[in-house]
């Protein structure tokens, strides 16, 4: 669901006072200064593990994803070589990958 609809439907349900916030995470293993995102230091360790929790979490979701695009594979072997080859290209240091995630910082019920 994109974030921008969770808040309306938060604030149907009642929440006031939402505060949100759009925070672009890295995927995977990036080296040391390359950064698609604009952080003032895109060396911080944390940020590093953020992005090697996030591979870990998209790649463990990849499954379930792939799954429902299991019927457009003519065969079973066909639809586990994509989902291979995706998680190869995770941990492939020449791509960077990101992804924009919306948090909700603070939510009230009015």
């Amino acid at each position: 669901m994109r974030g921008d609809k969770l808040e309306h439907l938060m604030r149907e349900a009642g929440f006031v006072d939402l505060k949100a916030r759009i925070v672009k995470i890295e995927i995977g293993e990036w080296d040391k200064g390359v950064s698609s995102c604009s952080r003032a230091d895109n060396s911080d360790a944390r940020w590093h593990k953020v992005a090697r929790v996030a591979r870990d979490v998209w790649g463990e979701g990849l499954v379930a994803y792939a799954e429902t695009m299991r019927n457009f594979y003519a065969s079973e072997s066909e639809h586990e070589d994509f989902v291979r080859r995706v998680r190869q290209d995770m941990l492939n240091l020449d791509y960077h990958m990101a992804v924009s995630m919306y948090f909700h910082i603070r939510a009230m019920r009015g």
